[in-house]
């Protein structure tokens, strides 16, 4: 093998080495989106809930990118015994399924007496079904819960107090079992929880009457471990 030959095989495999760990990334900002609309893609549902939410996409300014966010504007009706405490307003993605994966997103509060905040949901089978890690400042605290038909679990949560009428940034990694937990890039907690073991959709989450905005949802395949 000649030296050039040798240079280039060497460059070619510092290349691989260098290739980030993420085999797919998407990334929503929902300026392409019409103003009031659901984002292409994207389901609308809640647990424990007579009728749909109304998620919608609406403008303001301040927005971390552009002007354009996702809203939760209204809460569905509570349905049953539970009352609107334990309505979930769940707007996810349907058209990607992943397993592990790392998800960022930012988020403002806007209102609520019964609750606020939010957060994400993903490995989402339904909208009955997936893990959520949230933020609640009428609580300040973090939690990371799995949902099974339609009752919430909780796994591990911290206190947490937030500067309010402010974007906060949360972000997750599930690696197979293995979680990790972030807030304005502030590492929180990690925890360990094998409940839900297949790749499924991803998106967000409110809790009640929180009417919370999110914007520049990212979501990032990683590899599984060997």
């Amino acid at each position: 093998m000649t030296l050039g030959s040798r240079v280039v095989s060497a460059l070619f495999a510092l290349s691989l080495f260098l290739l980030p760990a993420s085999a797919f990334d998407k990334e929503w900002d929902f300026e392409n989106y019409r103003v009031g609309s659901v984002p292409d893609g994207w389901s609308v549902g809640a647990t424990n809930a007579d009728g749909l939410p109304s998620w919608r996409i609406i403008k303001v300014s301040g927005a971390p990118s552009g002007s354009h966010v996702l809203e939760m504007a209204r809460p569905a009706v509570a349905g049953g015994p539970f009352g609107i405490g334990m309505v979930f307003n769940v707007c996810f993605n349907t058209e990607i399924s992943l397993k592990n994966l790392k998800a960022t997103v930012k988020f403002k509060p806007v209102r609520g007496e019964e609750d606020q905040g939010g957060g994400v949901i993903w490995r989402v089978k339904d909208k009955d079904n997936y893990y959520i890690a949230r933020y609640n400042p009428l609580e300040e605290n973090f939690r990371y819960y799995y949902v099974k038909d339609g009752r919430r679990f909780l796994i591990k949560g911290v206190p947490l107090r937030l500067e309010k009428g402010l974007w906060h940034t949360i972000t997750i990694l599930q690696q197979d079992e293995k979680f990790e937990a972030y807030v304005d890039g502030k590492k929180l907690f990690d925890a360990r929880d094998w409940h839900i073991r297949d790749a499924g959709n991803v998106g967000l989450w409110t809790k009640a009457d929180a009417v919370t905005m999110f914007d520049d949802f990212r979501v990032e395949k990683l590899k599984e471990e060997d």
